[in-house]
């Protein structure tokens, strides 16, 4: 059997780059989420805040949500930027 490679969306390229993988930069021994990541993240934070406070979610289903986002970024060496994306929350932090 042999595999086969598509061209389009194969890159050769030096580690030093990383490799992007499910929202990660993946580089040799360190794990980075991609900006866009983050962006999204803390978009979705301020949107579910701004949902709990008009009532329009319950406050296990935000607890959820972000536990969640928690849970996926919890992935890559980033425990002061998780900080500085969650504290800040009026009802997280």
């Amino acid at each position: 059997m042999l595999l086969d490679l598509k061209d389009e969306v194969v890159r050769v390229a030096p580690v030093t780059q990383g490799v992007s993988f499910v929202g990660f930069r993946i580089f040799p021994r360190l794990v980075r989420i991609e900006r866009r990541t983050w962006a999204r993240f803390r978009h979705r934070v301020r949107v579910l805040e701004a949902q709990y406070a008009r009532g329009m979610i319950a406050e296990e289903t935000l607890a959820q949500s972000v536990a969640s986002m928690i849970g996926h970024v919890k992935h890559a060496d980033a425990l002061t930027a998780r900080r500085q994306v969650f504290a800040p929350s009026l009802f997280l932090g």
